[in-house]
């Protein structure tokens, strides 16, 4: 099951994956010093077997990152730098889970804010820090065991994902993290270190789960038992307020729905007799169109016929040079 749950991220996001496998270190740790149902031997045959698998499942996507290792490498060195990424990634941005670089922008007054700007107003800031407000009351008072693997969880990802922040004076694992890109080079694609959120989102969501059920322990009532219930889905509602009002992102990255000449045009593609892939050029990661912004890329979306498109960060194998092509087609 592992392994199979390794081969379905595919090429999708490989630095994200990573950290998600660092959450079994913890893991492994806890199960044998903390609940004492496995020895270090089962663990280590345990993590030797399924590493295999997930090498063996993931041959393919290997062979493809192999192939494509020096457009990465162009690529890897000739976007965002770890000083830019880790800009927005303090400690307190990061615990109510946000600090991605590119949401941000600097204002008038010099200040990086975000383009969901949502998330700066004061109620939904203090809201934003309740789940983790919460973990700690948990992790401090509760008996219920497990809450030592989840306050791991939430604090290894959340060290990772502030990383070398502040970039002009960081903590001793940012000069670390700053220290290992230096020697290898090829670990700079961990960089994207907001990516291990995924612990934290675990960690703190199980928590703040154990701390309202401990909330319901003890009311007599039915009604009593309800009110932290009710509580803590209205601070989900408040903290997701941007999500269902579509105000998560500016309105230059929003969009309605497609224009229907985009649907009728693919569909009309889609039809023809033959089974011939289809070029498309230019290439369209990430475009801004005149209607919105879909935020990646329409074709894989809704076309059904195979086709070939040129992107920023190409996963194919040299041989196949669309670059040259898509350049000049966007000249012309």
């Amino acid at each position: 099951m592992f392994a199979l749950l390794v081969a379905v991220s595919g090429t999708l996001d490989p630095p994200g994956l990573a950290y998600s496998l660092l959450l079994l270190v913890p893991a492994g740790l806890y199960l044998v010093l903390v609940e004492r149902t496995a020895s270090w031997r089962s663990v280590l045959a345990w993590g030797g077997r399924a590493g295999v698998l997930a090498l063996v499942v993931s041959a393919a996507v290997l062979v493809q990152l192999v192939n494509a290792s020096s457009s990465l490498s162009t690529r890897l060195f000739g976007t965002e730098s770890v000083e830019a990424i880790h800009k927005t990634t303090s400690w307190a941005e990061s615990w109510r889970g946000l600090g991605f670089w590119a949401s941000y922008f600097p204002d008038g007054s010099g200040l990086l804010r975000q383009h969901h700007a949502g998330y700066f107003d004061p109620l939904l800031i203090l809201a934003t820090f309740v789940p983790a407000a919460v973990g700690l009351v948990v992790l401090g008072w509760s008996r219920w065991k497990p809450r030592v693997l989840m306050g791991a969880f939430a604090l290894v990802s959340l060290a990772l994902m502030v990383g070398p922040f502040p970039p002009e004076q960081p903590m001793p694992l940012g000069q670390l993290l700053l220290g290992v890109y230096d020697r290898f080079p090829v670990l700079t694609a961990l960089r994207t270190s907001y990516k291990a959120g995924a612990g934290l989102a675990i960690g703190v969501g199980c928590l703040l789960a154990a701390g309202v059920a401990a909330a319901r322990k003890g009311r007599g009532t039915a009604t009593g038992r309800a009110i932290p219930v009710v509580a803590a889905l209205v601070l989900i509602g408040v903290v997701s307020v941007p999500f269902w009002t579509g105000r998560m992102y500016s309105p230059e990255d929003r969009m309605r729905q497609v224009p229907s000449y985009w649907s009728e045009a693919l569909a009309w593609l889609d039809r023809r007799p033959d089974d011939a892939r289809a070029l498309i050029l230019p290439g369209t990661s990430n475009t801004r169109y005149r209607w919105g912004s879909p935020g990646d890329d329409i074709f894989d979306g809704l076309l059904r016929r195979p086709h070939m498109v040129y992107t920023s960060f190409p996963v194919t194998t040299p041989r196949l040079r669309l670059g040259a092509g898509d350049r000049r087609a966007g000249d012309e």
